[in-house]
C-alpha cells in the first residue's frame, strides 16, 4: 500500500429516497429516479412556479430531489440542547449523524483511541441556508422591507409601523446565540470533532476549494470525509429533535 493510498473503512450516507448506504446502494442497482416534483408543503416559494417566465421571481424547474421528512434527530445522543437543534441549521445537525454512523461502520467505538487522530474534512457549497437568510433579515432585511413600506405607504403613522415591525420580527425563531451560531459554516466542521470527540484537524472547504488547482491536505491519520451536495441539502424542511 502506497503512502497517498486511501481505503475506504466505513460509509453513511443520506440521499432522497436512501437513508442509509445500504438503501443507496439498492436504488442505484434497481435505476430508481428520486427526482421528483416539489412537494406543495415543502417549499413556501412553490407560487413562483406558476409566474410567468418573463416574471423576475419565475422559477424554471418545479423538479428536485428531497429527503423525506420530518428528519428526527435525538439531542442527547449528541450533547446537543434541544432547542438549538430546533431553531439552528440542519446541515449541523445532519452531519452529526452521518459521522456517527460511519464511525460506527468503521467499527470506531466511543473510546477507540483513533478518534485522537481522527479528521474532519468536509466539503460544503457556498449556498445560503435557511439560518443565514435568518441573520440577514435580522440584521438587514427587516429595516429594508421597513423602509420601503414607509415610502410605498407614506398613510402608515409610526405607530403602524411599529406594529408591522414587530409582527415581522415575531415570525422569526425565538434569537438563541447558540441557534444563530448554526449559520456559521466554518463550525460545521468544528461542531462535529467536538461532540464526537474526534481531536485531528477540522477543515471546511468551499467548492471554489476542492477544485483549485495544487490545493492539498495531508493530514494525521483517519479521515472523515462528507461531501455535501445541493440534492442532499435542499429543503429538509424542519428537523424534529426528540429525546
Amino acid at each position: 500500500m502506497k503512502s497517498r493510498d486511501i481505503a475506504v473503512v466505513g460509509m453513511a450516507c443520506l440521499y432522497p429516497d436512501a437513508n442509509g448506504v445500504d438503501a443507496f446502494w439498492r436504488n442505484i442497482v434497481a435505476g430508481k429516479d428520486s427526482i421528483r416534483e416539489v412537494p406543495r408543503d415543502r417549499w413556501q416559494g412553490s407560487r413562483l412556479l406558476d409566474l410567468p417566465p418573463e416574471h423576475q421571481a419565475h422559477v424554471a424547474t418545479s423538479r428536485g430531489g428531497f429527503i423525506s421528512t420530518p428528519y428526527l434527530f435525538d439531542p442527547i445522543r449528541h450533547k446537543v440542547m434541544p432547542n438549538v437543534a430546533r431553531h439552528g441549521d440542519v446541515d449541523q445537525f445532519i452531519l452529526l449523524d452521518i459521522i456517527a454512523d460511519a464511525l460506527a461502520d468503521a467499527g470506531i467505538g466511543e473510546k477507540d483511541p483513533v478518534r485522537k487522530t481522527t479528521d474532519v474534512i468536509l466539503g460544503r457549497g457556498n449556498y445560503t441556508s435557511n439560518k443565514m437568510l435568518e441573520v440577514f433579515l435580522r440584521s438587514d432585511g427587516c429595516d429594508r422591507i421597513m423602509s420601503f413600506l414607509q415610502r410605498r405607504l407614506p398613510q402608515l403613522t409610526d405607530a403602524d409601523l411599529s406594529e408591522l415591525e414587530s409582527d415581522l420580527r415575531a415570525s422569526l425563531p425565538p434569537l438563541d446565540p447558540d441557534a444563530m451560531a448554526t449559520a456559521i459554516t466554518n463550525l460545521t466542521a468544528s461542531r462535529a470533532a467536538n461532540r464526537l470527540d474526534l481531536k485531528g484537524y477540522d477543515i471546511v472547504f468551499s467548492s471554489s476549494h476542492c477544485v483549485a488547482k495544487g490545493v492539498r491536505c495531508e493530514t494525521k491519520a483517519f479521515h472523515i470525509s462528507y461531501i455535501h451536495s445541493l440534492i442532499e441539502k435542499q429543503l429538509v424542511k424542519t428537523i424534529q429533535p426528540y429525546c
